[in-house]
């Protein structure tokens, strides 16, 4: 696709990253798995000119912009970098755009390897709950090296069921209130949560 467009670019030495889309846990909706028209459709969201590392974006790179080589994954806080992580994308999905992924792999795919790099700015302040019967905590994708996946869809997090767009190849089953990524639903006995990040 030779089409112009209009996208957010992160420079970091020297590569260049598309921004995809920003997820804004501050606004009132929630992007959850059952969000199929943000998640699943061409729909875009937010402007690539009006502040969309604080607002909630999804541009044409998201579903255009084809993969290629490295995905990474950036914690932000008002626009300023908090973490960021890196992951070389699989060669079977560099030709296609996250849309793309995720609509032709509707079940728990890994698309990358195991994460390259991470960058801690600032901290994000995630402690560990010692009254929880778990030994893992943080961030799934700063604070943990698993490769990502989309779709992942089961019992993953020692819940009754659990789905998550965007999520890593770590299972935590230690609690069932624990749940992580990016797009999800999480369902525990009587107690649910939609939630996007």
């Amino acid at each position: 696709d030779t089409t112009e467009y209009q996208s957010y670019c992160y420079v970091d030495g020297t590569k260049a990253y598309d921004l995809l889309l920003t997820l804004n846990t501050h606004d009132n909706t929630i992007r959850d798995f059952a969000d199929t028209t943000f998640w699943t459709t061409s729909t875009m969201y937010g402007s690539a000119t009006n502040n969309p590392l604080v607002n909630e974006f999804k541009g044409e790179a998201f579903t255009r912009r084809k993969l290629e080589n490295e995905l990474m994954i950036s914690v932000q806080r008002s626009g300023v970098e908090q973490a960021r992580s890196t992951y070389n994308v699989l060669s079977t999905f560099q030709s296609k755009s996250l849309l793309e992924v995720l609509t032709q792999h509707t079940s728990y795919t890994t698309i990358t390897s195991t994460r390259t790099s991470s960058h801690i700015t600032t901290s994000l302040g995630l402690i560990h709950n010692p009254d929880r019967n778990q030994q893992l905590y943080g961030d799934l994708f700063i604070d943990h090296s698993h490769a990502v996946t989309v779709n992942k869809i089961g019992n993953h997090w020692g819940s009754t069921t659990a789905s998550t767009r965007i999520a890593t190849t770590l299972h935590n089953t230690q609690y069932g209130h624990t749940f992580a990524g990016l797009g999800g639903y999480h369902q525990y006995g009587s107690w649910d949560a939609h939630y996007e990040a």
